[in-house]
């Protein structure tokens, strides 16, 4: 608190606070974001549209990279996310992806299944939880020693 001359005030929220309270929109961006991920590899894509020269392995690895992102994110408003949900994110991701690689095949997309593409899907995905991982555990370590102190002065 700060003190104004007449009365305590309340100090602007750190940063994580902010990133918590930005969490609430978190279900919101990830709808969004599916949305746009689904209805943008379902446009037929007329040769010479969107120049990939054969390699857009990129683009599906920082796809599911960002939705495995959201989803964790999305996930930890209601429960730690632990070992077996993030697995359960990553099965997810990875359903979703070889569903995505198959439907393309459908006539009038005129686009391929590519198992490779799958493969950086399920790669982006794995990677977008163990950095979702290593920034949560990185930006409230802080909290954690905090808590194991005040636990330490309570026993």
């Amino acid at each position: 608190m700060q003190y104004n001359g007449d009365a305590p005030t309340e100090r602007t929220p750190n940063w994580r606070t902010r990133l918590l309270s930005a969490q609430r929109w978190s279900g919101v961006l990830l709808s969004g974001y599916a949305i746009a991920l689904l209805t943008g590899t379902h446009i037929p894509n007329p040769e010479g549209f969107f120049p990939i020269e054969g390699n857009d392995k990129w683009l599906h690895f920082c796809a599911y990279f960002g939705l495995a992102f959201l989803i964790a994110t999305w996930r930890s408003r209601t429960r730690p996310i632990g070992i077996k949900l993030t697995l359960g994110v990553w099965l997810i991701t990875a359903f979703v992806g070889a569903t995505d690689e198959l439907t393309q095949q459908l006539p009038g997309i005129n686009r391929h299944c590519d198992f490779s593409d799958w493969i950086a899907d399920t790669s982006g995905s794995a990677c977008g939880l163990l950095v979702w991982h290593l920034l949560r555990w990185t930006l409230f370590a802080e909290r954690r020693s905090v808590k194991l102190q005040n636990d330490a002065v309570q026993e």
